[in-house]
């Protein structure tokens, strides 16, 4: 690291036919590792979405690596997914080729959720979470047809009008009444020691206190 041979491991080995990407690869490796590149830790947990519907299946994805940072082959990976309430539900899969396995969960009930995995290499425990919400579809989308009933009855007591749109409503002929705007054209700020009032009163005080002091006879 600390001599200028490194630069053997690309252009000699290529200049010689050979390939320079065991080069590329120790650099690419020692920068991700200085900056902490997710895609350089040893174990990596990650979802596709951070929120869900209720009823959608979650995808987990996990990645596993060796201390040469080679995937580790045939791992057993233990997921926990717990809810906030409790619930967990515990699942045991196995990293394939590429040291990646994946598992697909389907929350039934909204909410926020912690995937954690624990995984053991060369008898080294490694830990990982993530977080991630699951939601329900909001009043408006469950019932989206308008409700005629309701809208009549908000424009009576408000005293507006119902009107239904169609592709002949004539909008310019709804006029509303011009509201009461109230606009700040000019400010000014002004101390409270910058008057002839507050002058006056300091003088009075201290001609109080001298003639006090003068008719005690302490001045």
């Amino acid at each position: 690291m600390a001599t200028d041979s490194l630069w053997n491991w690309n252009f000699r080995r290529v200049g010689e036919g050979g390939s320079g990407r065991h080069y590329h690869r120790f650099w690419n490796n020692l920068i991700g590792w200085l900056i902490d590149d997710p895609e350089t830790r040893p174990l990596q947990l990650e979802t596709h979405k951070e929120r869900y519907e209720e009823g959608e299946d979650v995808l987990l994805r996990v990645r596993v690596l060796q201390e040469d940072y080679n995937p580790s082959v045939g791992t057993e990976v233990k997921l926990m997914i717990k809810s906030r309430e409790g619930e967990a539900t515990s699942e045991t899969v196995k990293t394939d080729d590429n040291g990646e396995a994946a598992l697909q969960w389907t929350p039934m009930q909204e909410g926020f959720y912690t995937a954690k995995v624990k995984v053991e290499v060369n008898g080294e425990k490694r830990e990982a979470e993530i977080g991630f919400s699951v939601f329900s579809e909001t009043a408006e989308f469950q019932k989206p047809k308008v409700n005629e009933t309701l809208l009549k009855r908000i424009a009576e007591v408000s005293g507006g009008t119902y009107e239904v749109l169609t592709e002949k409503t004539d909008l310019s002929a709804i006029k509303f009444a011009n509201p009461k705007v109230e606009v700040k054209t000019h400010s000014k700020s002004v101390s409270l020691w910058d008057n002839w009032w507050t002058y006056c009163l300091v003088l009075t005080f201290l001609f109080l206190d001298w003639f006090t002091r003068r008719k005690s006879g302490l001045s």
